[in-house]
């Protein structure tokens, strides 16, 4: 027999695959694989079968997790004493390298179990999938547009359109912030930690600092209502009311930097909720730091509307749909309608499921009844 040869292995849905040469490996020969940064040993195999009509032979995995790995021999060779990179060489020298037929039966028994347990676990996670977009459908599909994952500008809408939704009243702002991310901008409000925990909902990109590359990461969200890319730059600034106050606040507790421009230093006498420590430091950053875990937001006080909207006469040309568990629609011929609709406080949706209408929030159905006497 030819001295062991080494042959590079090529990875294709967790299967190795190998061209195919004229070696043609026995059943019950040992193979060996070396795979990962600098030939880590990943295992022993054993071939199970003869080639097929393809020419691959099946070997299975020894002393791990077992799976079926369908292999074929290559070109490239080395002598057997020497390793290097990333492939497999078969064992020729050893005496025992033939396993018997009664072990190789019980090792492919053993892949069998496990490939029929590795496809139910994967059947599950396309029934948690799938169940998860149903349910994502329920949440948002009133309120966001469904698109592509890599539409990143209908991605950016539906950002903010949840942003407005959470906090209302506040004015977001987002532009493009070179070609992997945007940056989102809002004065007074909600913490920057606030606003992250909806904006990270559409990250569909990280950095591997480890391996040195940039990482796709794939969720329900993203694949319904697109993806922005990495995490948004967030900046949030203060009125100079909020600013105004908090100094006056600061001062009080720091008069040592009275009279030092915010942005100079100054070294501090005591400590306080701006101050954690006695490093010379500035008024200005004690300032944000002291702000940025404040949350400024203040939700608007709904104005009355059911004491002002006048009912109107339904001929039978709107309808009230129950759209989903939190929203209800108006659609029909709701162009004469338009002014009484916004005053109510609806937003037009022209992709809804059951046709172009008017979204507003279910609690406001009673309200909506009356007013158009559905």
């Amino acid at each position: 027999m030819e001295s062991g040869k080494m042959y590079r292995m090529d990875w294709s849905n967790g299967f190795q695959m190998v061209e195919i040469g004229k070696k043609v490996l026995e059943v019950g020969q040992r193979v060996y694989g070396f795979l990962g940064y600098g030939g880590s040993e990943s295992g022993k195999f054993i071939v199970t079968s003869a080639p097929d009509i393809h020419g691959r032979q099946k070997m299975a995995e020894i002393g791990r997790p077992h799976r079926f790995a369908y292999w074929r021999v290559g070109q490239d060779d080395q002598p057997l004493s020497k390793k290097f990179g990333i492939g497999y060489y078969w064992d020729d020298k050893e005496p025992d390298y033939r396993m018997p037929e009664q072990e190789i039966a019980k090792l492919v028994h053993q892949c069998e179990v496990q490939q029929a347990w590795n496809e139910r676990l994967e059947k599950n996670k396309r029934i948690a999938s799938q169940n998860r977009t149903d349910q994502l459908r329920k949440e948002y599909g009133s309120i966001l547009t469904e698109c592509n994952s890599y539409d990143d500008k209908t991605a950016k809408q539906n950002m903010l359109v949840l942003l407005k939704r959470a906090f209302p009243g506040v004015k977001f702002y987002s532009k493009k912030n070179g070609s992997k991310s945007y940056n989102i901008r809002w004065t007074d409000g909600p913490t920057e930690k606030m606003v992250a925990k909806i904006c990270s909902k559409f990250v569909d990109t990280t950095f591997n600092g480890y391996e040195d590359i940039e990482e796709h990461i794939k969720s329900e969200f993203t694949s319904l209502y697109g993806g922005i890319g990495y995490m948004p730059d967030l900046e949030r600034s203060y009125s100079d009311k909020i600013w105004n106050e908090t100094k006056e606040k600061f001062y009080a507790k720091h008069p040592e930097a009275i009279g030092i421009t915010e942005t100079n230093q100054f070294l501090p006498k005591s400590y306080s909720e701006f101050v954690e420590s006695n490093q010379y430091t500035s008024a200005s950053s004690c300032l944000r730091g002291y702000l940025s875990d404040i949350d400024l937001y203040q939700k608007p006080e709904e104005k009355p509307v059911s004491s002002t909207a006048k009912a109107v006469e339904n001929k039978s040309d709107l309808q009230i749909v129950d759209y989903s568990e939190k929203a209800v629609a108006i659609i029909g011929n709701t162009r004469d309608y338009v002014a009484k609709l916004k005053e109510l406080g609806g937003r037009f949706n022209g992709k809804l499921k059951c046709g172009a209408g008017w979204v507003f929030s279910k609690k406001r159905e009673p309200e909506l009844r009356e007013a158009f006497s559905l």
